[in-house]
């Protein structure tokens, strides 16, 4: 089998997919306001060593991100959409308490930075996210 076979077992491959929308108005100056509709798609892996000490494991390790957006904005005379994929490369840190042999709560901390068009221009834009969630260990 697997076993001792990376890290003595202590291995981990995180996989994670988040999604959100919303919109709001962006104020231009003379003109008013401007109604902007955003998407965002979000799909992660992380892969590290955990260690731990009874019930609680401590992990840590690269992580990557997919990252596809969307933003539209709605006029009378224009009707015009954005859309861009990229990969965001960071890191990843993670508290984990072990409920049962196969189950696990977690509190996970993440960077991640990327290089994303934004108004016709690259820019460097960071992320950070801290997020609690359930778990599955196989």
């Amino acid at each position: 089998g697997w076993e001792g076979v990376l890290l003595d077992g202590k291995l981990d491959l995180w996989v994670d997919v988040a999604a959100g929308q919303g919109s709001q108005s962006l104020r231009l100056d003379p003109g008013g306001f401007v109604p902007v509709r955003h998407r965002t798609l979000l799909v992660g892996v992380a892969l590290g060593p955990t260690w731990t000490w009874g019930r609680l494991g401590l992990s840590t390790g690269p992580r990557v991100a997919g990252l596809w957006l969307e933003r539209s904005f709605q006029l009378e005379l224009l009707d015009r959409s954005e859309r861009y994929v990229t990969a965001w490369p960071g890191w990843m840190a993670a508290l984990s308490f072990r409920f049962s042999p196969v189950w696990t709560v977690e509190a996970r901390a993440q960077a991640l930075w990327a290089y994303v068009p934004v108004d016709g221009q690259t820019r460097t834009v960071g992320f950070g996210g801290l997020m609690l969630a359930g778990g599955y260990r196989f």
